[in-house]
């Protein structure tokens, strides 16, 4: 297991192939929303735009993703796969 999502969540799952060289801004989600990186090849430079992190193959991040954040490639391309976990409103 690499991460338990409890429930409470609504979650969406994304996959990102990035080309070498891109800079992607994120959008600040809805507040309590948490972005899960799991980096399948490559490298990116991700997380909130305070605090960015290297990742490589194999590579989990968690970040508030209610927060401006970004996503960089530098000389490769990279494959992630992003999980947002938002909590549902009641």
């Amino acid at each position: 297991m690499l991460r338990r999502i409890g429930s409470g969540h609504s979650l969406e799952l994304w996959r990102l192939r990035m080309p070498p060289h891109t800079d992607l801004d994120g959008v600040p989600h809805a507040p309590g929303t948490v972005e899960h990186l799991l980096v399948a090849a490559g490298e990116v430079t991700a997380g909130p735009e305070d605090d960015p992190r290297l990742l490589g193959p194999g590579d989990l991040l968690a970040f508030a993703g209610d927060r401006p954040h970004r996503y960089r490639t530098g000389d490769g391309p990279a494959d992630v796969t992003v999980v947002i976990a938002s909590p549902v409103a009641g």
